[in-house]
């Protein structure tokens, strides 16, 4: 089973991580139509190119992936790597460093404020807020990405909430994403 070369002909992308054997296509994976008949991979697991994926859907597939400094696949990822992977299959494209994306979107006052798929910045870290005060991260913490309650009264917990620099809001997120229950 070889994936053939999908630059330039690729009509399609992986919604679900895909596995079948000692193949592995990560979400966002790109594929032609042959590659969908060769493989076998079953409705479900592919949309159109243009089809956009709920960011925090697509987070939680991350759950207990390892932390990885400079990480941005399902084998080791890092927190601004988590977030660029994530926005850019909901189409958005993002900076790669949590520096940068820092500038982009709109500010929100808080973490009481803070919504589904806001960004939630810290000193070198990055984010997802779940909404409710919790955030999906990939972190040295745990060592993997996980979800981490901000309101909760731990030592890490208020460690966090007291470096929060920034929360923004990456507009144009939303009705055209895809929102399964």
């Amino acid at each position: 089973m070889a994936l053939g070369n999908v630059a330039g002909g690729a009509g399609f992308k992986i919604a679900i991580t895909f596995r079948i054997g000692d193949l592995r296509l990560p979400a966002g994976s790109l594929l032609t139509n042959d590659d969908i008949f060769e493989v076998e991979i079953p409705d479900g697991y592919y949309r159109p190119m243009g089809f956009r994926l709920n960011p925090l859907k697509l987070a939680e597939q991350y759950l207990g992936v390892p932390y990885l400094w400079g990480g941005v696949i399902e084998f080791g990822i890092d927190s601004s790597g988590l977030v660029q992977r994530i926005f850019s299959f909901s189409g958005r494209i993002l900076p790669r460093n949590s520096g940068n994306q820092e500038k982009v979107g709109t500010h929100v006052p808080g973490i009481e404020e803070c919504g589904p798929a806001d960004l939630i910045f810290f000193p070198g870290h990055v984010g997802l807020c779940k909404g409710g005060g919790l955030m999906i991260h990939a972190n040295l913490h745990g060592q993997r990405v996980s979800i981490t309650d901000m309101l909760q009264k731990s030592a890490y917990a208020r460690r966090l909430r007291e470096t929060i620099t920034s929360i923004r809001r990456i507009e144009g997120l939303g009705k055209e994403t895809e929102n399964e229950d």
